[in-house]
């Protein structure tokens, strides 16, 4: 393990950073990121094969990484990412359903 991960996993382990998100995979990580950084709160989003396996091997099964945050930022952090998630399958749904409604409009092409 690298000086780099022993270091951010003791500030784990001794409360000054909260894990306060498992992502599903990269882009979340750096849409979260980037939606965190307007908010300004500082975070950093990790994926777990760049930690050198620096955090506990039960911590690696849920999702592919972590987004961590100063622990005096963990709440107001949870409650944003909750808000932009939902907005965010909201506004997906409402694409798909969107693209669905045009398709169903068009003529389906012949083939010969």
């Amino acid at each position: 393990m690298t000086d780099e991960a022993k270091t951010f996993e003791k500030r784990i382990e001794s409360g000054e950073l909260s894990i306060v998100h498992r992502l599903t995979d990269r882009f979340e990580g750096d849409l979260l990121s980037d939606a965190l950084r307007t908010e300004e709160i500082p975070q950093e989003a990790r994926i777990y094969a760049d930690l050198d396996h620096s955090l506990p091997f039960e911590e690696m099964h849920h999702g592919i990484g972590i987004v961590v945050v100063r622990s005096a930022d963990a709440e107001r952090a949870r409650a944003f990412i909750t808000e932009f998630l939902a907005h965010d399958a909201e506004a997906a749904a409402q694409a798909l359903e969107d693209a669905e409604s045009s398709i169903a409009d068009e003529e389906a092409p012949v083939l010969s």
